[in-house]
């Protein structure tokens, strides 16, 4: 008989794969919360937006890299890495 292979056997490295890309699902909202609440404060900070800008750049790196995390778990996840 064939197995289905959408029927995914839960192994140790199943279960270390989800929990990291919960954890990097955790840090992308976490981040974009982050960038609201700055957005939101920045206007009334002394010299504006643009006195604060390698915030803004950090926070944006932090994003991508957490973002791009969580896709290449995700993929090893459905790919059963």
């Amino acid at each position: 008989m064939t197995e289905n292979p959408k029927n995914h056997e839960w192994t140790e490295a199943r279960v270390s794969r989800a929990i990291a890309m919960a954890l990097s699902a955790i840090v992308v909202v976490a981040d974009l919360w982050l960038l609201v609440v700055f957005l939101r404060i920045a206007p009334g900070l002394p010299g504006g937006l643009a006195a604060y800008w390698y915030i803004l750049a950090g926070i944006a790196a932090v994003l991508a890299f957490a973002g791009l995390r969580l896709r290449r778990h995700w993929s090893a996840f459905q790919a059963g890495e």
